[in-house]
């Protein structure tokens, strides 16, 4: 019997609403929490998680798994804050095998599983719905990137797959996106985090690092910890004077 935890599926309609930005602090908060993770990057044709996290190194890839030349545990690459990651390869050589066979890999970890998926929804990308336990739908709050959402939070239900909520990201707060409210009436699925447009983000990427570490009180590193407490069963409780060490954070 397989001792592995969950596959959670880091899933978006279309690209660049920060999915992988968020699959890397969800596993770091998750972390927070004692909720052991591992990150695999599943796009396997446009691989830019291990760029996103600084490794410039990268010997053993997911390709390297799904070929069958070597075990899942020897593709984990740990990083400096300590997140364990598996990478895809940056070549556009490696781009063709079988996604399929992943889940059977996957079967020999025994911590929680962080999938990011490839945008879309290409015919690999229901592949790795299919084979996901659970999944979460990144998407910013407009008209097109939430039809885009839509879409994909349609083809997950058809495959009977539990959709535990929407992350709403780059929030502004301005006229001209979309409320929490509406894009629940539109999706029909439970806005369950609001990551705020915030520098501290662009700040963290460029430094190879998640925003819970690198500005630890910054209001996307609240609400990173916010979901990763509602997703593993905590109860979140914010800093003591959270308001205060923000200001002084920025100074």
């Amino acid at each position: 019997m397989s001792s592995l935890e969950k596959i959670l599926g880091i899933a978006s309609g279309k690209g660049g609403v920060g999915k992988t930005t968020v699959a890397i602090n969800l596993s770091a908060a998750m972390k927070e929490f004692g909720k052991n993770n591992v990150i695999v990057d599943a796009d396997i044709s446009n691989a830019n998680l291990s760029v996103q996290l600084g490794f410039q190194y990268i010997p053993v890839t997911l390709q390297d798994v799904l070929s069958g030349n070597i075990n899942i545990l020897q593709a984990i690459r740990i990083h400096p804050t300590g997140l364990r990651i598996i990478p895809a390869s940056l070549s556009i050589d490696n781009v063709n095998v079988d996604i399929a066979s992943l889940r059977t890999h996957l079967e020999q970890l025994t911590e929680m599983v962080i999938l990011d998926f490839p945008p879309g929804l290409r015919d690999d990308v229901r592949t790795l719905i299919g084979l996901c336990d659970e999944i979460l739908v990144v998407t910013n709050p407009e008209l097109t990137s939430i039809t885009d959402a839509l879409k994909t939070i349609e083809v997950a239900r058809k495959m009977k797959k539990i959709v535990v909520g929407i992350v709403l990201n780059r929030v502004r707060k301005d006229k001209y996106e979309l409320t929490s409210s509406e894009v629940e009436d539109v999706c029909e699925i439970p806005v369950i985090a609001r990551i705020p447009e915030d520098k501290n983000i662009r700040k963290a990427n460029f430094n190879h690092m998640p925003v819970i570490y690198y500005k630890p009180y910054a209001p996307s590193s609240i609400e990173f910890l916010r979901l990763a407490a509602l997703l593993t069963g905590h109860r979140f409780k914010p800093p003591p004077f959270m308001r205060l060490r923000q200001i002084f954070s920025f100074m």
